[in-house]
C-alpha cells in the first residue's frame, strides 16, 4: 500500500488514479525549524465522468547527511469522489526529532500521491 503498488490498491477497491488531478498544492511555511510544523493544503479533483475511490498519501522526502532525499509515506485519507467532484484537504505535519530519524538542513520535498501516482510536489526548507 505505502509503496503505491497499483495491483494492491486495486485489490482494495482503489480506482481512477489516472483521472484524479491535484491542481493546487501549498506547503507552508516555506521555511521551518525542527520542532515546528508544516501545513499541506491541496485541492483534489475527479476529472472523469465516473465516480472513483482513491487513496491519498503524502510523501516527505527527508534530506539525509549525504544530501540525498529519503522518502517517507504518510496516509492522508481514503475517499470517494463523484464525477467532476473537487475536495479541499489539509494536513498538519510535525517536524520533530524521533529516535529513528535525524533531520538535516536543506530543501525537502513533499509529494501528493493518489493511488500511488505522484500528482503534485511542494517544497520547504528545513533549518536545524
Amino acid at each position: 500500500m505505502k509503496k503505491g503498488d497499483q495491483r494492491a490498491l486495486a485489490a482494495l477497491g482503489a480506482t481512477g488514479g489516472e483521472q484524479v488531478r491535484v491542481p493546487r498544492l501549498s506547503v507552508t511555511p516555506g521555511t521551518v525549524a525542527v520542532g515546528g510544523a508544516l501545513l499541506t493544503d491541496l485541492d483534489i479533483v475527479n476529472t472523469d465522468d465516473r465516480a472513483h475511490y482513491v487513496t491519498v498519501d503524502y510523501v516527505v522526502h527527508h534530506v539525509r547527511g549525504n544530501g540525498r532525499g529519503i522518502p517517507k509515506v504518510f496516509k492522508l485519507t481514503v475517499l470517494g469522489l463523484a464525477p467532476g467532484e473537487r475536495r479541499s484537504l489539509r494536513k498538519a505535519h510535525s517536524v520533530r526529532e524521533i529516535r529513528t530519524r535525524g533531520y538535516y538542513p536543506g530543501e525537502h520535498a513533499v509529494d501528493i500521491q493518489v493511488n500511488g501516482l505522484v500528482k503534485a510536489t511542494g517544497r520547504f526548507v528545513l533549518n536545524t
